[in-house]
């Protein structure tokens, strides 16, 4: 650091600045003599390690040589200050090296009153990509602390809503404010309070699975599997909410063998998520579910005519905690973990989920996983499954031209 340099210094100014030992040794530090202008006038073998010049290279050459343009006012306010006002100053700037490449450096200088300016110019690369690093991850902590407080408070109010109309419509039923149970009235209340559970079901699903993720434990239980009934399923789950909201929603599913491995519940709460989503932002027109396949994948489509997304849109889906602000459609609230969840359960299937979107044209979720069947399966390592799901957890792969994947038409 910078003592251990000013001492140095000190050790030239009182009177062993001859000493060759500081001109030719091993030092890591760049020693030199200055003009009163800035010139140098000597300089140590170390130059090479610092700056890739040869001595003699810059032997009368000013400091400014070996200076970044931008950086060079903090070292000449330096310099000045050692020589006029005398005593020791330091600074920091980036150093213009032999190969072109540019480093940062540390610069002490010191003068004696006579005239005589020393300094010690040390490369200080590491310690400067180390600052950075440690205030880019600070940036990414702090965004992440930002996020996750915001998303507690849109999840109070997610979970809020529906308990309060659970409570309110059961002490409606429980008083039989509109008489005696059988009254209509109480049935409409009922479907209201279910309807309500199954959202608080959701959200806490989302959390407890999330949770597992964090923790390293969620455990993939793949069975053979009809995946055809099984998206066949999910399309005939949902069709009654896309029905009511004015939309058609069709399935063009390819039939394969009924004994490819999955994890059933995994493969069901993405699907039912997409197209769920699907919903939620078409306005009109629909939502069409495709199924394709060839030896090593198979694809699910999710393919919907809706709002579409931009590209500021699109690089918030899929972050932990963070929703893409999307108005004017319907049910738009949400906890903003759902596709999070989709892409990292998807990775823990060896598979990804790809987004492609334009704005007002529509959107197209791609979930892409192997096809192994029963009796294919290859021993994997036990922690290989979720040892990176948390830094993949969000990471949906998005782009704003939907391309064509290969085997979806």
């Amino acid at each position: 650091m910078v003592n251990p340099m000013i001492n140095t210094l000190r050790s030239i100014l009182t009177g062993s600045c001859q000493a060759d030992s500081l001109w030719t040794g091993d030092s890591d530090d760049m020693i030199a003599l200055h003009h009163p202008d800035g010139r140098f006038s000597r300089i140590s073998d170390s130059a090479r390690l610092v700056t890739g010049h040869a001595p003699d290279a810059l032997s009368g050459k000013p400091l400014s040589a070996i200076i970044a343009p931008d950086d060079r006012g903090a070292a000449f306010n330096a310099l000045a200050k050692a020589c006029y006002r005398g005593g020791k100053a330091r600074a920091e700037f980036r150093i213009l090296k032999a190969d072109g490449s540019i480093g940062w450096a540390e610069m002490a200088v010191s003068a004696d009153g006579k005239g005589r300016v020393r300094s010690i110019i040390r490369d200080i690369g590491e310690r400067h990509a180390m600052a950075v690093a440690d205030a880019a991850a600070l940036e990414q902590a702090e965004e992440q602390a930002t996020a996750h407080t915001t998303y507690l408070a849109d999840l109070s109010h997610e979970i809020r809503t529906p308990l309060n109309a659970v409570i309110g419509f059961a002490e409606m039923m429980k008083h039989e404010t509109f008489g005696p149970l059988g009254h209509q009235k109480y049935e409409e209340y009922a479907g209201l309070i279910h309807k309500s559970g199954q959202h608080l079901l959701s959200l806490v699903s989302d959390l407890l699975d999330l949770s597992k993720l964090e923790a390293e434990r969620y455990q993939l239980e793949p069975q053979p599997t009809d995946i055809a009934g099984l998206v066949s399923d999910c399309v005939e789950m949902t069709r009654l909410g896309a029905e009511e909201a004015g939309l058609t929603l069709t399935a063009d599913l390819d039939a394969l063998p009924d004994d490819v491995l999955v994890d059933q519940k995994v493969l069901r709460q993405i699907v039912l998520n997409l197209i769920s989503n699907a919903v939620k932002f078409t306005r009109d027109g629909g939502i069409e579910v495709r199924l394709r396949h060839d030896r090593e994948s198979m694809w699910i489509s999710v393919i919907d005519t809706g709002i579409g997304m931009n590209t500021d849109q699109l690089s918030n889906i899929g972050k932990r905690f963070t929703k893409a602000q999307r108005d004017g459609v319907r049910g738009a609230k949400g906890t903003g973990l759902g596709l999070a969840l989709c892409d990292a359960l998807a990775r823990l299937h060896e598979g990804e989920l790809r987004l492609a979107s334009r704005e007002g044209e529509g959107t197209r979720a791609v979930l892409c996983l192997p096809l192994v069947a029963a009796g294919e399966q290859t021993e994997e390592d036990d922690d290989s499954d979720t040892a990176s799901v948390l830094d993949r957890l969000g990471r949906a792969i998005v782009s704003e031209a939907p391309d064509r994947e290969r085997g979806v038409a």
